[in-house]
């Protein structure tokens, strides 16, 4: 009787034991559900930041710091790993559980069908407790199993991102480098423009060498010519404005020039077969104040362009003026002709004025014409065109342009050729000929010797 009471309660205790643990599992395992399904999905938001980040970077890597950005994709990955291996814990502890329950009920309902006798009571529970090693033995097994699939994954893990890692320094060594070849393109640009300014330099250089060069020859030059002037006349060094810029007029020369009695003459125009034939000399350039004298003998006016010298000191010219002018010899015994010319520039004011008058010489074109400098009182105004000129009485003593050329000459006035309005002359060294030169009334003008 004891003995069959104590194999009926045995049962019953077994049962009750393994129905509590059974529901202490089951309630382990719901707990263990939710922190899995959490854990998933903490997994699953942690990949997707680091997708947005790795995005992020490989679409701004010019515009940010790539370093810190960096950074956070590698704090994303080490939470991500910790976090994939927090739910595969999560999720092992779990299939453990549910292994382990399952071996439970299976042993509760073996030992619920083997209660009916009590000689297969034994053998039931010698099979439960069988069941329940191999269930733990193989929980063991699985468990090793799967530290060790971790431990691989942990490392696959580690060496992705220990690639990943050698790849962004690989990424930074080749930005390092075109960092500096472009910096090495700078410096070449900058010693390029360096060079180039060395080059303007230099030719700053040169081209004030080059003016220093001409303002000392025209100093060299102008010291010459008051060298000249001081030996030929001591007061021609001092400059006047009007007329002979001189206070006093000097008397006229008393050379007069006839046919062929001056050797060493130049002819500006000697190539012209209708040129007189004299011998005078001279050169361009200015003439002594000396040489310039009111024209006393002249008898009468040439109405405009005629002045005494008092006139002449206020009369001015202006750019582009056609007048006769005479050049400023450089030779003592130069006695240059007057001849054709056009203001080119007005220099200075008052007494100081100076004008540029440029050669009128037909045969060379303007750009090569010479060009003198000159005063007043080594002008004589040509009229305009369209200007009315008085009528030259006869035996009045002229400068006329000689025919067919651009050299004024001292010449008589016979009278005015009425078909065509000219003045008729007869020029000095001329006498002995019967024929006349007519000349436009406007190239007949004031004489100065």
């Amino acid at each position: 009787m004891s003995a069959r009471n104590r194999n009926a309660r045995g049962p019953n205790r077994n049962s009750g034991s393994t129905q509590g643990e059974e529901a202490q599992l089951w309630s382990q395992i719901k707990d263990d559900l939710r922190t899995m399904v959490d854990g998933v999905n903490s997994s699953n938001d942690s990949l997707r930041n680091i997708i947005a980040q790795d995005n992020y970077i490989v679409k701004n890597k010019g515009s940010v710091d790539l370093a810190a950005e960096e950074q956070k994709l590698d704090n994303l990955l080490r939470g991500g790993v910790k976090g994939a291996d927090l739910s595969k814990q999560q999720i092992d502890a779990l299939i453990e559980h549910i292994t382990v329950l399952r071996a439970l009920v299976k042993a509760r309902e073996d030992a619920e069908s083997q209660a009916s006798g009590p000689s297969s009571l034994g053998g039931r529970e010698r099979s439960s407790g069988l069941l329940s090693s191999s269930a733990r033995s193989s929980s063991a097994r699985g468990l090793g199993g799967r530290d060790k699939d971790r431990d691989r994954e942990r490392d696959r893990e580690r060496e992705r991102d220990r690639e990943r890692e050698r790849e962004r320094e690989r990424e930074r060594e080749r930005e390092r480098e075109r960092e500096r070849e472009r910096d090495r393109d700078r410096d070449r640009d900058r010693d390029r423009e360096k060079e180039r300014e060395r080059e303007r330099e230099r030719e700053r250089e040169r081209e004030r060498d080059r003016e220093l060069i001409l303002r000392e020859k025209e100093r060299e030059r102008e010291q010459q010519r008051l060298e000249r002037e001081r030996e030929r006349d001591p007061g021609s060094v001092y400059d006047f404005d009007g007329g002979g810029d001189s206070p006093v007029p000097s008397p006229v020369s008393g050379q007069t020039r006839k046919l062929g009695t001056s050797a060493g003459g130049s002819d500006r125009s000697g190539n012209r077969d209708s040129m007189p034939p004299r011998g005078s000399g001279g050169d361009r350039d200015t003439p002594s104040k000396g040489d310039s004298v009111p024209p006393e003998s002249a008898g009468g006016s040439l109405g405009p362009g005629s002045a005494t010298a008092s006139q002449r000191a206020k009369v001015t010219f202006h750019k582009g003026q056609d007048v006769v002018f005479k050049p400023k010899p450089t030779a003592t015994n130069e006695h240059p002709e007057w001849m054709m010319g056009k203001v080119q520039q007005v220099l200075g004011e008052g007494k100081s004025r100076r004008y540029k008058v440029q050669d009128a010489d037909p045969d060379l074109p303007p750009e090569q014409r010479s060009e003198f400098r000159t005063s007043a009182s080594s002008m004589i105004p040509i009229p305009g065109p369209d200007v009315e000129l008085a009528d030259l009485e006869k035996g009045k003593t002229v400068l006329a342009l000689y025919p067919d050329s651009t050299t004024f000459y001292k010449a008589e006035v016979m009278g005015r050729d009425s078909p065509t309005g000219r003045v008729s002359l007869r020029f000095e060294g001329e006498e002995n000929s019967v024929t006349l030169q007519l000349v436009d009334r406007r190239y007949v003008v004031e004489y100065r010797s």
